[in-house]
């Protein structure tokens, strides 16, 4: 055996992570900043912003009978048709 004490050295690397300083002096008080824990609602309100990005596309519709142009977001397979925004028919 080597005779090392691997708990002194993990506890020395413990202090160093959390930024604890002991009465008597050791580690510098400006050691790696905290970080904070980000919270599950913004979390969840992220991954579905992103799921939101990846399956809406901008599509181009045209309506015939009034022969309006109009833009739209819509799922990449849809899952009913389009309406037109001046007269109501499906596009």
């Amino acid at each position: 055996m080597t005779g090392r004490d691997f708990s002194k050295l993990k506890s020395r690397e413990s202090v160093a992570r959390r930024g604890y300083e002991p009465a008597k002096g050791g580690l510098p008080l400006d050691g790696a900043p905290r970080r904070s824990n980000t919270s599950r609602a913004d979390l969840r309100n992220e991954a579905n912003s992103l799921l939101d990005a990846a399956t809406m596309i901008t599509r181009v519709f045209r309506c015939m009978p009034c022969d309006l142009q109009f833009r739209a977001k819509q799922l990449i397979e849809p899952v009913e048709s389009m309406a037109c925004k001046r007269c109501g028919r499906p596009v």
